[in-house]
């Protein structure tokens, strides 16, 4: 069957600032919903060490993108070299095996990693649609 394929379209650019805000934003949403849910316990501790972590390298893109990894719980918004994307309505239009690490940023290089890779289910139908109706898109597996 091999693993899925996530689709999204590109929503935009992000700077350092804007990442800084997002991952802030998303600290303290779970700050307020541990502490209230449990009390405290050690995910607090945890997010106020990603806390002081983020404060310490606001600046640095790189570790901020490693944050976003770590507290980011939603499947539906990606980061990568810097731009944001969020998750549309296609979903496997094709598997692939071994949980690959490969980005797909256009139909050039969807074609290019299908004849590379064992593939299956693959929809043409919807590789095209896909590409035509997000031209700025991505493509990953999980």
């Amino acid at each position: 069957m091999g693993c899925h394929t996530w689709c999204f379209q590109k929503d935009k650019d992000l700077s350092t600032e804007e990442l800084a805000s997002m991952i802030r934003e998303r600290i303290n949403e779970s700050l307020v919903y541990n502490g209230r849910r449990f009390g405290k316990n050690k995910n607090v501790k945890y997010l106020l060490d990603f806390s002081e972590f983020l404060e310490e390298n606001v600046a640095n893109y790189e570790k901020l993108t490693e944050l976003w990894e770590e507290v980011s719980l939603s499947a539906d918004i990606e980061l990568h070299n810097k731009v944001l994307y969020k998750s549309v309505d296609f979903h496997d239009i094709f598997r692939v095996g071994n949980y690959p690490e490969d980005v797909l940023l256009s139909l050039d290089d969807t074609k290019q990693f299908l004849k590379d890779n064992d593939c299956s289910d693959i929809s043409e139908e919807l590789i095209n649609e896909f590409w035509e109706k997000y031209p700025t898109g991505m493509i990953h597996f999980g």
